[in-house]
């Protein structure tokens, strides 16, 4: 059986993510929630803006641990959302971080297949 996608479905779930995010968390593991990025695994978070989705950012650490994840998150006052809501989580090399320092973290992209 065969499956497709229209081109359009897949950019529009791109642009609710950088229409809605609204915090970009460091995380010491993969959260599943919101309360997990935003406090259990967090050890930097940034206030973003969609200006914040064209590169590298630096970060202040707030807690020192191992970063293996990054995480998009919306709240409330995000245009689509009711909510504190995890949007998308992804991995990222392992890196130790240390509290009360910065980093500078790498561009990275989203990408949503085709249906195979």
């Amino acid at each position: 059986m065969a499956k497709s996608v229209h081109n359009d479905c897949l950019d529009k779930a791109l642009q609710w993510i950088e229409d809605n995010a609204l915090e970009y968390y460091i995380c010491s593991a993969e959260p599943t929630t919101y309360t997990e990025a935003s406090s259990t695994y967090a050890l930097a978070d940034v206030t973003i803006s969609s200006a914040d989705f064209t590169g590298p950012a630096d970060v202040n650490i707030d807690a020192s641990g191992t970063a293996n994840h990054l995480a998009l998150c919306g709240t409330a006052s995000s245009p689509d959302l009711s909510g504190d809501t995890l949007m998308y989580v992804t991995q990222c090399a392992s890196k130790a971080v240390t509290a009360s320092t910065q980093e500078t973290i790498a561009a990275w992209d989203i990408e949503i297949r085709d249906p195979q």
